[in-house]
């Protein structure tokens, strides 16, 4: 009896999918670590949040290994290699939030931080559905739905990092302390336009093939 030898063929929007848990799952690794802060702590959620991204990668490694070796996609290649890129990068911006407090060794946790984080998860929670729904998007009614509400969120935590750093100039004089919040500020409002980014790939795509 012959072998069937037949590979099946790589389901992308499963990928995008597990990308998006990943998003959610650093997301909520730095939430919980914003909020149950211990800077003895910092080093080893610092290498667990590494851990995560190096999960994304290999993901990611294996999809390009498949896309360039099949002839037929779901959607354009560029398409897909795109929103790969977005997904990875929005988990790399979650996780420069911890690198960077481990590079300046922060202390303590200011209270506008733990608003920025809620935003993250809440965001990354929006992404996920969206993500969920990418595969249906000529069907269904709500992956639109998603990705607004991923933009809404954003222009949340743009109201918010304008508010942080207007708080921060007005009220603090240590030069050490400005210079690592306004860091740390960017660093957190630059997770949310990783995901809007994201979410507008989505948007884009499905424009794009409907």
């Amino acid at each position: 009896m012959e072998k069937n030898t037949k590979r099946h063929p790589y389901d992308y929007f499963s990928y995008f999918v597990e990308c998006a848990e990943l998003v959610g799952k650093i997301a909520e690794f730095l939430d919980d670590a914003i909020n149950h802060f211990d800077p003895r702590k910092v080093s080893d959620w610092a290498r667990d949040m590494h851990h995560i991204e190096n999960e994304a990668d290999n993901l990611k490694h294996e999809m390009i290994k498949r896309l360039s070796r099949e002839f037929i996609s779901p959607i354009e290649r560029e398409d897909i290699v795109a929103l790969a890129e977005k997904l990875d990068s929005s988990i790399d911006t979650v996780e420069d939030v911890m690198q960077n407090i481990y590079i300046h060794n922060v202390e303590a946790i200011r209270s506008e931080a733990v608003t920025f984080t809620k935003l993250i998860v809440k965001c990354s929670h929006a992404l996920l559905e969206a993500t969920r729904e990418f595969k249906n998007f000529k069907k269904s009614r709500t992956v639109i739905e998603h990705v607004i509400e991923v933009n809404t969120i954003e222009s949340d935590a743009d109201r918010l990092f304008t508010q942080s750093m207007r708080r921060l100039f007005t009220e603090e004089t240590d030069a050490r302390t400005l210079l690592i919040w306004s860091t740390m500020f960017n660093t957190l409002e630059a997770c949310l336009d990783a995901f809007e980014d994201t979410a507008d790939i989505i948007e884009s795509i499905i424009m794009k093939n409907t």
